[in-house]
């Protein structure tokens, strides 16, 4: 993170928001203005909202914690796929309901199942640290107030559109291009392969 510009964010498009009928208040300081019906958040930050985040996952990596990223979207649970198998860490690409907050009735509807991925271990302790890849999808905000139901620190992208408040570490930004979110997420994932 500490090598990232907001030059590369902005080539990554994380600048362009929502039409602002569509923005909420607690985005305001965030945006720099708009531009073409569109707001405007501002690359400066961007960046430090993303540092800051990417901390504290090499934080929470350096200390033995356990990272898991969620993706519900199809368009971007490779994103998920990816950072965790590049980070050494975790991925749900199908979340399931209780998967933290009634992990035992899950785990045992789990373990009937054949499933493949490299998801979270039906015996593992919950994650230290969540980080959603697409927080706008139902499932992944599911996942979000799990998380929040057990005090476990989350951080997502979001975007104009998005109350920033459900979120531990907020990272303003344009969640609809893949660009954007895949810069974000690789940059996580750095963080916490370096950990």
């Amino acid at each position: 993170a500490t090598q990232l510009t907001t030059q590369d964010l902005i080539a990554a498009t994380t600048h362009i928001g929502h039409a602002p009928s569509r923005s909420t208040p607690q985005t305001l300081a965030y945006l720099l203005g708009t531009r073409q019906g569109l707001h405007i958040i501002d690359p400066n930050a961007t960046l430090a909202h993303l540092r800051r985040a990417a901390a504290f996952a090499r934080l929470v990596a350096a200390n033995g914690g356990i990272v898991l990223f969620v993706a519900n979207d199809p368009q971007v649970q490779h994103l998920a796929v990816e950072a965790a198998e590049y980070a050494g860490a975790f991925y749900v690409t199908q979340w399931t309901p209780g998967t933290l907050t009634n992990a035992q009735q899950v785990v045992v509807k789990r373990q009937a199942m054949a499933d493949t991925q490299k998801q979270l271990p039906t015996s593992a302790p919950k994650p230290d640290l969540v980080v959603a890849v697409d927080l706008t999808s139902k499932h992944t905000m599911r996942a979000i107030k799990e998380a929040r139901k057990l005090n476990i620190p989350t951080m997502a992208v979001v975007d104009s559109d998005v109350d920033p408040r459900w979120v531990t570490y907020p990272i303003p930004g344009n969640d609809d291009s893949v660009h954007s979110l895949e810069l974000v997420v690789k940059t996580v994932a750095q963080a916490v392969r370096q950990g």
